[in-house]
């Protein structure tokens, strides 16, 4: 193993489980306390006030303070994780200007994450009352651009491990 294996691994592995730990529990729980209506976190197509209204009705208060006190937590941890599993990755196979490239837009997901996570919290303190209908927006925007970022490195990096993986078993590229 190279001495940057293990650490690679670690990286990968803080984030799977997090984000599994989100994936399997808080928001399925999220998505029941809401009669079926998927989390903010989940809303890639973005949202409104109206949506955000909704939302934050059929949560309720026992709903909210379940986001913000355990969702929401575990979403505090989550971007850094997210971005060092993102780093490993980069610089396992990314070289040069796509490196570069690819480190600065996973620093950017990063930050519209934490973002998001504010504004969420914003909007859950606030309720369905919220004063701010621009609020959701923002919010939604937030969201749609955390999900374009993410894609912005899957995809090179899925098409990078897929090239090497074809190269290695000899495959064409």
């Amino acid at each position: 193993m190279r001495p940057a294996a293990p650490l690679r691994l670690a990286a990968y592995l803080a984030a799977a489980v997090t984000g599994g730990v989100m994936l399997v529990h808080t928001m399925p729980e999220l998505r029941q306390l809401a009669a079926g209506q998927p989390p903010f976190d989940l809303r890639w197509y973005g949202y409104g006030a109206d949506e955000a209204r909704g939302y934050l009705m059929a949560l309720g208060t026992t709903g909210r303070d379940y986001y913000l006190t355990v969702q929401l937590r575990i979403d505090t941890v989550f971007p850094s994780l997210a971005f060092l599993a993102a780093m490993a990755a980069i610089t396992g196979l990314a070289t040069g200007w796509r490196r570069s490239l690819l480190i600065g837009i996973a620093a950017c997901e990063t930050v519209v994450d934490y973002l998001e996570n504010a504004a969420i919290a914003a909007m859950l303190r606030a309720g369905p009352d919220m004063p701010d209908p621009g609020q959701a927006e923002r919010a939604g925007m937030l969201t749609q651009m955390k999900f374009l970022l993410v894609l912005a490195v899957a995809l090179p990096l899925g098409a990078m491990i897929l090239s090497r993986w074809r190269r290695r078993t000899g495959q064409p590229t």
